[in-house]
């Protein structure tokens, strides 16, 4: 467990990573008081950390980069973070979170310089797989292992799919066993990487395709989906 003194002693690294470590709600707020570097990088994967650790995220003006993944971080706590950290914030790693779906989509507009985020492992909904699609800044999307939210999957998935063949930026997706391949998707054609080795011209989507997958249609940025 992680003391308020050391915390507070660790505000001079440019970079934290106390991941697996325990974090109490003090020596959390320990991290946001004046007297530091300039945190750009904090990671907390695998920990006690909840929302109050979003909670003294929103101080640390600094921060370009927030490790959450497998944390007790809720919604209210990724609102938190988008509130005072939507002109700085490049990275956010929310892997394996327990959201509730419909809760990423009104904090991710606030995420104006965002340049990648991991929903990995999570809940959510079609208007969130949208949203984090359509930020603009976004270069890498990780939504592997996703689940779509039953009360959602009567909602067309267009809007989704096509945020993503024309993003201007995205470089990197990955979908694997995502929950969005569950949608009544329209049939875009992709071609996986073994049926490129074994030359044939195209490879209809259907539900038993798990990627890796090349975008053939669409957007002009995309270079690596899995």
């Amino acid at each position: 467990l992680l003391t308020v003194e050391q915390c507070a002693a660790l505000r001079a690294s440019p970079l934290l990573d106390l991941s697996g470590n325990e974090l109490s709600a003090e020596a959390a707020l320990a991290l946001a008081q004046p007297g530091g570097a300039g945190l750009r990088e904090l990671r907390v994967a695998e920990s006690d950390a909840a929302d109050d650790v979003a909670m003294a995220a929103m101080a640390l003006t600094s921060l370009e980069v927030i490790g959450l993944a497998s944390t007790r971080v809720t919604s209210e706590g990724v609102q938190l973070i988008a509130l005072g950290l939507g002109s700085t914030l490049l990275t956010l790693d929310l892997r394996s979170c327990k959201l509730d779906a419909g809760s990423i989509s009104p904090a991710l507009p606030s995420l104006t310089a965002l340049k990648e985020i991991d929903l990995a492992h999570c809940m959510f909904s079609c208007d969130d797989a949208i949203a984090a699609a359509s930020v603009p800044t976004l270069t890498a999307l990780d939504l592997s292992e996703s689940h779509l939210h039953h009360s959602y999957e009567d909602i067309d998935p267009l809007s989704f799919w096509e945020a993503l063949c024309y993003h201007k930026r995205l470089r990197k997706l990955r979908l694997t066993n995502s929950g969005v391949f569950n949608w009544d998707a329209p049939q875009w054609r992709t071609v996986s990487a073994r049926t490129q080795r074994m030359g044939y011209q195209q490879d209809h989507f259907d539900d038993s395709m798990s990627g890796p997958f090349v975008v053939e249609r669409g957007s002009h940025s995309l270079r690596e989906l899995y």
